[in-house]
């Protein structure tokens, strides 16, 4: 069969409408989630080959796991930085210490 729907709300604005904030919180929930998976592909960590796709979380746990996705997203960030310091560092005192003496 074919089902129509209709507008009731022909008047609002696509962006007023109140389901806009929702998908733009799962949008960015979902860009985090893949900068997660471009993290674990660059470190070529493993991903077990059982995994299996979760059930999705109810409204109120989407709350949490967005917090938490936010938080990880920091710190990893974070970790990244500091690690690009820490090389960089790493590979200035490598060459001041194969640099001839000067005396």
């Amino acid at each position: 069969g074919a089902v129509q729907f209709a507008d009731l709300n022909e008047g609002v604005n696509a962006f007023s409408r109140n389901y806009v904030s929702e998908i733009r919180r799962s949008e960015e929930m979902e860009r985090r989630l893949r900068f997660f998976a471009g993290e674990i592909e660059r470190e070529k960590l493993p991903v077990p080959a059982d995994y299996n796709v979760p059930q999705a979380p109810n409204p109120k746990d989407l709350i949490d796991l967005e917090a938490t996705l936010e938080q990880l997203e920091g710190e990893t960030r974070q970790i990244n930085a500091n690690q690009e310091a820490l090389l960089r560092n790493f590979y200035e005192l490598k060459e001041l210490k194969q640099r001839p003496q000067l005396r």
